[in-house]
């Protein structure tokens, strides 16, 4: 009988202990699992921000709206970061996806998007962050990677860029993901590459196309020498970069658009797509302000920050963590009626002609007007782009 009952008092210790420690490893697991990305716990849709778009067309201005705030972890060009690896000339037919140092550079660029998107950082990807903060990638236009865990307010010391460090601060907050990149260095040169990331089902990118006049952001770029460097007749280049320019914009967009109207969206699940034109931050602030906003999902006080922007003379007085970060986290306000007109007064007819004739269709879809002499081109009175574009359904 003895023995009987010490055998059961076994049996309830036993298991007893089994309980506990059941409860020590689900314990555990719960406070593992919620650093996981993709937590299992919590399907909601996490989203991530790309402001993409040719150069000179608006995507800094844009991604220094995001880069102000608090709650954001925004990357200046991260893309580019692979080219300073492997140098500018290892690459570079944008458009030739049967170029094995392109093929290899578009796997290298969506593994590392993947890991910016879903905020979780591959060790093998660390000589692309530690370029991150080369001077030549200008990383203290990220405001995130001047503070902690990177930068000790303090002792005004900052570590090096890693994975483990970003990683560290992904689980700390729930940051939003904004990335601002060229749309020259997306895998060959296509954003629809940002469907191949292989995401998890509960996450989304906001994508939204950056675009300006391709007169005023292809002249932009011819007086930056962006395209004619080291060409003794640098109007020889100017042709074939025109006409690749604008061939990409065509097809980027084409690939969101459905209709031969351009009205509808193709039914992208993981991406949603929207056109922001540069001209519209001189006559439809308020009204731009407000569809940005619907699209992103939260209140970002737009219209104020692009009235700042596009309005003031002054330069903002922006707080940052240490005196050698005194560089601006933002560009510099500018009068965009001024901007936006300035290649009509400075640039070649000739040049102008050339533009629009390669770039004539994506002109029309986003509601820009040709000129077809030199005294409609030099009239500042006489407005060329229209308020309601073929796109018009992307831009409200």
């Amino acid at each position: 009988m003895v023995r009987l009952k010490s055998r059961k008092t076994k049996i309830i210790i036993i298991g007893l202990l089994l309980s506990i420690y059941v409860l020590i490893c689900w314990t555990q697991f719960s406070s593992i699992i919620k650093f996981l990305p993709g937590n299992l716990t919590n399907r909601k849709t996490k989203k991530a921000i790309f402001i993409v778009g040719p150069g000179r067309t608006g995507t800094s201005l844009l991604g220094d709206l995001f880069n102000s705030q608090d709650d954001v972890i925004y990357l200046f060009e991260p893309l580019r970061a692979i080219h300073q690896y492997y140098g500018r000339d290892f690459f570079f037919d944008v458009d030739s996806s049967a170029n094995n140092q392109e093929k290899f550079y578009a796997q290298e660029a969506k593994e590392f998007l993947k890991d910016i998107v879903t905020c979780n950082y591959q060790k093998k990807h660390d000589h692309y962050l530690k370029y991150l903060e080369s001077p030549k990638m200008n990383h203290r236009r990220s405001k995130v990677l001047t503070m902690a865990p990177f930068c000790d307010a303090k002792t005004h010391k900052c570590r090096k860029i890693d994975s483990q460090l970003m990683n560290q601060l992904c689980v700390k907050n729930e940051y939003k993901i904004v990335v601002k990149e060229l749309s020259f260095r997306m895998p060959f040169g296509r954003m629809s590459s940002l469907e191949d990331l292989s995401l998890p089902e509960h996450y989304q990118i906001l994508l939204i196309h950056s675009m300006r006049d391709p007169r005023a952001f292809l002249f932009s770029k011819y007086q930056l020498h962006w395209f004619h460097e080291q060409q003794p007749n640098p109007m020889k280049r100017v042709k074939p970069f025109v006409d690749l320019s604008c061939s990409l914009i065509r097809k980027n967009m084409n690939h969101f658009l459905k209709t031969t109207h351009h009205e509808e969206l193709h039914d992208h699940s993981t991406i949603k797509y929207k056109v922001l034109r540069y001209e519209d931050l001189q006559t439809n602030l308020t009204s731009l302000g407000n569809s940005l906003e619907k699209f992103l999902g939260f209140p970002s006080d737009i219209p104020k920050y692009f009235e700042s922007k596009t309005r003031s003379r002054t330069r903002p007085k922006i707080r940052t963590t240490k005196k050698i970060f005194s560089k601006r986290f933002s560009t510099s306000p500018r009068d965009i009626s001024t901007v936006s007109d300035k290649w009509r007064l400075m640039m070649n007819h000739d040049l102008v002609q050339t533009i629009q004739g390669s770039c004539n269709g994506v002109m029309k879809i986003l509601g820009y007007k040709s000129v077809h002499s030199i005294q409609s081109q030099r009239n500042k009175s006489l407005l060329l782009f229209n308020g309601k574009p073929q796109i018009s359904a992307l831009i409200k």
